[in-house]
């Protein structure tokens, strides 16, 4: 038996995994531990940005707890999952911030991770509970619709966040290269220290030639090539 206005609370919840499906998938781990991994420069401190995520064992016993006891299911299911989007606006105001220091996004980080992790565990039961319902014994076909519809808008947004990192990387690498190039450029450097670094000429010293005939130096006489004449007066003394 279909349940009353089953067409109208489907189409709002497969809207709802719409969007949500592919805003999580830009903001998973895979996303954002490469990012931290640049700002911090510490793979063991990244490392352990998962470990957030075993605060939703404990409330998953919160969750049990909570979902017998409620009375306006419908408005602290929906409070439940809009505070977990209030993590990401803080951590975006604080990365669009200037030049934030990195213990701040480390902390920020953190916090909202571990948040993120004991909603999404508080969350679980009275949602499922609430589905269940509204949808009735549609419920399998509802679900099973809804992780399809979760999977597809995933997969989007993934796809769409790894395009967007990699145009910002090329992009920043681009720039950085430019402004190196331009420091360097000769237009940079002007025409007064461009002479002064110049190598002024050496002054040659008025060193003696040498005669091409011989490797003895002009204006000295050899005593090898003396004349006879001089050689027999000195034998004869």
């Amino acid at each position: 038996m279909t349940p009353p206005r089953f067409a109208r609370n489907l189409s709002a919840v497969l809207l709802w995994e719409l969007f949500w499906g592919f805003g999580n998938a830009c903001t998973s781990s895979a996303i954002f531990v490469p990012f931290l991994s640049r700002l911090s420069g510490s793979k063991r401190l990244v490392g352990t940005v998962g470990l957030t995520m075993l605060l939703g064992i404990p409330a998953l016993v919160v969750s049990l707890w909570l979902a017998h006891r409620l009375r306006r299911r419908r408005l602290v299911v929906a409070l439940l999952w809009a505070a977990q989007v209030v993590g990401w606006i803080v951590l975006g105001a604080v990365l669009r911030s200037n030049a934030p220091p990195m213990s701040s996004i480390v902390s920020v980080v953190y916090a909202s991770q571990s948040v993120f992790a004991f909603l999404a565990g508080v969350s679980m039961a009275p949602t499922y509970q609430l589905l269940t319902g509204v949808f009735g014994d549609r419920f399998g076909t509802a679900q099973g619709l809804q992780m399809l519809v979760r999977q597809i808008s995933g997969v989007a947004g993934g796809l769409w966040a790894a395009t967007a990192l990699a145009g910002a990387t090329s992009r920043r690498t681009s720039a950085s290269r430019s402004s190196s190039a331009g420091s360097f450029s000769p237009a940079a450097t002007s025409p007064s220290s461009s002479s002064s670094s110049r190598r002024a000429p050496r002054m040659r010293s008025p060193a003696r030639r040498s005669c091409p005939s011989s490797g003895a130096r002009c204006g000295r006489r050899d005593p090898s090539r003396a004349s006879p004449g001089s050689s027999r007066a000195r034998r004869s003394s």
